[in-house]
């Protein structure tokens, strides 16, 4: 029986690859700063997008959607492809896709208990 969010993964990692070509190419000719503002728009809104619907499906599906926002970081930070990227997140102050679930279930349960 397949789990009704089997779909997301393969669609979501085809988006995100296709981010990370875009980030690769853009870290060439512009700096950090800017790199960071085209994540924020590329590729890290493709993750935020239906998370709270989407987020609770299998740890499977969230390590490679976390290993493909790791190569994000590499490619940010100029790091090598077996070097830590646990402070870069960090230091550009950006959530993982495990930080970014919790925070917009969260965020959407608290939404519930205004008046």
């Amino acid at each position: 029986c397949l789990s009704r969010f089997e779909h997301v993964s393969p669609y979501l990692c085809k988006k995100l690859n296709t981010s990370l070509y875009s980030l690769k190419r853009i870290k060439t000719i512009s700096n950090t700063a800017t790199t960071k503002i085209t994540y924020f728009a590329l590729f890290e809104s493709h993750i935020r997008y239906g998370i709270a619907v989407w987020g609770g499906t299998s740890q499977e599906n969230l390590q490679r959607i976390l290993r493909l926002q790791k190569k994000a970081i590499r490619i940010l930070n100029c790091l090598g492809p077996r070097d830590s990227c646990r402070g870069s997140f960090t230091d550009l102050k950006i959530m993982t896709v495990i930080s970014l679930y919790i925070r917009e279930v969260i965020l959407h349960v608290d939404g519930k208990n205004l008046p």
